[in-house]
């Protein structure tokens, strides 16, 4: 036998010896009582209590939600964004877009547009602006 071989023998033997107990004894450093047998004793429960909270400790993760785009305040018939149309004058934007097949308005736009549209430039020369496209 080689000297590691023999190393790790001697280190088997002494963590056998020193988990060892006699029947109600403590392993050390566990918290649990074991019998002659290796079990642990049943008689004690070794599950920690949790501990009470109200209501009003409970508390909800800081997340911001992002704001709905509430868009341009329209009545339903007014040519809001989304309604059809058949010209641009039907529509509070001035703007009539086909989207699925059918005429809508659509709205100007800077950058961002609702799921399902593009912000693109729409016109030509002078005239030209930036508009939801579906």
């Amino acid at each position: 036998m080689n000297k590691a071989s023999l190393c790790v023998v001697v280190v088997m033997a002494i963590a056998v010896a020193g988990c060892e107990a006699t029947d109600g004894e403590e392993i050390p450093g566990t918290g649990d009582l074991i019998s002659i047998d290796g079990t642990a004793d049943a008689s004690e429960d070794v599950t920690p209590p949790l501990p009470e909270v109200t209501p009003e400790e409970i508390t909800q993760p800081d997340v911001a939600l992002p704001e709905p785009d509430v868009g341009d305040p329209c009545a339903p018939g007014e040519g809001c964004f989304g309604e059809s149309c058949d010209t641009g004058s039907d529509c509070l934007s001035g703007i009539c877009t086909l989207h699925f097949g059918e005429n809508v308005c659509s709205k100007t736009c800077d950058e961002t547009c609702p799921a399902g549209w593009a912000c693109q430039l729409i016109g030509q020369g002078s005239d030209g602006q930036y508009a939801c496209v579906s």
